[in-house]
């Protein structure tokens, strides 16, 4: 009786674990679901069992995502590639650790698609014909370690101009390694890497990098992170044809030819330096504009005495999060917020030596004393190596003459004595 009670319930088990289990899916673990195939059309009809933690499903021909894993609590690695997934629910995925979404038809992600994945470790997008991603793509994602975007077709990403606050990555500050390789990327702002910094692996190669004015901070953040860009030389310019080949690193303002006209871009990355240039130029500008107030006899009085937003022109932007001030020189007017800007016409009695103060900041920073230590260093490090080099010569030497010294004198030591003949004697 007791036997066959057992099998009973032995065969009931089986039986509730096959009705859990869906039709043509592997259920050989016990928190993991394998399901494959191109008759797997809507994710729905599978009535996936919640209480799993690893779900893989690949090979099929499922379109639409929806928000069939969000109720799944203890779901941690949600596998699905290789299908031909083109669209997906804003409210799809929630509390996942590994996200893997390789090998779709993807072109655009809903914004917030991944707000609600706070611990999330990896994400893995690649091949996939994204062309852009959302400005707030990834939220609160502050455990991501790995990203993996090659071979999209990418050609921007949001950057805000350095607002950390703003930046695509300024949350990812555990952000390990970063796959941007293989996609349509042209340029990349200086700071877009800046809030993570942990990273130990960046791949940038096989991108059609664009060599004009816009690429020099990203080049001054290449130059500072050879050691964690992987394959550096690979990256070169692919236009304007006259650079084309040439390496980023290698690149310098002479190659670009950035007229003065044109709108220039002048990254500084020291942020105590910045902080110091930022009052200077507002006090002087403060200083200029009521100076140029008070000696226009015929101006209105109900002109403002403070400087305009938006004026064409000069135009000054301090970003204090990353702490990099940038001036743009251009004739189309601008919006900045906050800025400086002085209009360089149809204003009656400015003073257009500010223009002219202002385009010599930079020559007035080189022509600042300045020592640098590294060269200091470099020379001691020569003389120091230049002396242990001589005291290894005079080493050697001494070396081998006590050799050559104690060789002779073993030498002679080892020599026979010859033979003394008596041949006379003699007696007194």
């Amino acid at each position: 009786m007791l036997v066959f009670c057992l099998s009973v319930m032995i065969k009931l088990f089986f039986q509730l674990d096959a009705s859990i289990c869906p039709e043509k899916c592997n259920c050989s673990s016990k928190n993991a679901i394998h399901c494959s195939g191109p008759h797997i059309k809507d994710l729905e009809s599978l009535n996936l069992p919640c209480n799993m933690t690893e779900i893989h499903i690949t090979g099929t021909n499922v379109t639409y995502l929806q928000d069939v894993f969000s109720r799944m609590v203890e779901l941690q690695h949600l596998i699905l590639s290789s299908n031909n997934i083109s669209l997906i629910s804003p409210a799809a995925f929630k509390g996942l650790r590994n996200l893997t979404l390789s090998r779709n038809k993807l072109e655009v992600l809903p914004p917030g698609l991944f707000l609600h994945l706070h611990d999330l470790s990896k994400l893995t997008l690649y091949r996939n014909p994204l062309k852009s991603l959302p400005e707030v793509l990834f939220g609160e994602m502050r455990h991501l370690g790995s990203l993996w975007l090659y071979h999209t077709k990418l050609s921007t990403i949001p950057d805000f101009v350095g607002l950390n606050e703003l930046n695509l990555f300024h949350n990812l500050k555990h952000l390990q390694k970063v796959y941007l390789n293989s996609t349509k990327l042209q340029s990349l702002p200086g700071d877009f890497f800046t809030a993570s910094s942990e990273l130990q692996e960046v791949f940038l190669d096989n991108n059609p990098w664009r060599c004009d004015c816009q690429i020099l901070g990203f080049r001054e953040w290449l130059l500072k992170s050879m050691e964690i860009v992987i394959n550096v030389p690979s990256l070169t310019c692919q236009s304007p044809l006259a650079l084309q080949n040439i390496s980023l690193v290698a690149l310098t303002a002479d190659h670009l030819k950035c007229p003065p006209t044109t709108a220039i871009t002048y990254q500084m990355f020291s942020s105590s330096y910045s902080r110091t240039l930022a009052s200077l130029v507002m006090e002087h500008l403060t200083s200029s504009w009521e100076t140029t107030v008070r000696a226009v006899p015929d101006m209105d009085t109900s002109t403002p005495t403070s400087i305009p937003l938006a004026t064409p022109g000069f135009t000054y932007s301090y970003l204090e999060d990353v702490g990099q001030p940038r001036f743009h020189f251009s004739e189309v007017p601008t919006q900045t917020s906050p800025s400086v800007i002085v209009q360089t016409n149809s204003v009656r009695g400015i003073d257009l030596t500010t223009l002219a103060w202002l385009d010599e900041i930079p020559a007035r920073r080189s022509a600042k004393p300045y020592f640098n230590t590294r060269v200091a260093y470099c020379q001691l490090f020569l003389c120091l190596y230049s002396l242990v080099l001589a005291l290894q010569t005079v080493t050697i030497v001494f070396s081998l003459y006590v050799m050559g010294k104690t060789r002779q004198l073993l030498h002679s030591r080892n020599t026979p004595a010859q033979p003394v003949v008596l041949i006379k004697f003699l007696r007194r």
